[in-house]
């Protein structure tokens, strides 16, 4: 009994397989990706776009945080005292100050995206925020800032 119920999973996630990949190859699908259905440039589209760099920013901001730790062999975290030490980051609060110049650079390098490929470039752009401002403000090869030595 328990082979035929994995054997019907096995063929009918072949068959959504199938059927998926028939239907991205209509000739519907001439272009896939951020340009697949663009709509111009929106009060609306702004605005999420905005709120979803600042997004890329904090979860940015903790993903280079978890890899701080990471190095120096801390192999488990109290969320509550990682996300208040995430609040007073100098790393994030540098991010939310970038993130205007950043998305600036993203919207004005747009003419029309559809939403779904906004939100992955702003996601990534705010990810990246610091690097990308570094790279502006003081153009040169991009640095990340180093630890404070212990004493």
């Amino acid at each position: 009994m328990k082979k035929l119920i994995y054997l019907f999973i096995r063929f009918l996630l072949f068959g959504f397989g199938l059927i998926g990949f028939l239907w991205l190859l209509s000739p519907k699908f001439l272009v896939l990706g951020a340009h697949q259905d663009p709509e111009p440039n929106s009060l609306l589209m702004l605005i999420g776009g905005y709120i979803t760099t600042t997004v890329g920013v904090v979860l940015g901001s903790g993903y280079r945080e978890l890899q701080r730790r990471i190095r120096k062999g801390e192999a488990t975290i109290s969320p509550r005292k990682f996300l208040k030490y995430l609040a007073q980051s100098t790393d994030l609060w540098l991010g939310l100050f970038g993130s205007p110049l950043a998305f600036a650079l993203l919207w004005n390098s747009i003419e029309a995206i559809s939403p779904g490929g906004l939100v992955v470039t702003a996601l990534e752009n705010g990810f990246c925020c610091t690097i990308l401002v570094n790279s502006v403000v003081e153009p040169g090869p991009p640095t990340t800032p180093s630890p404070p030595a212990e004493q």
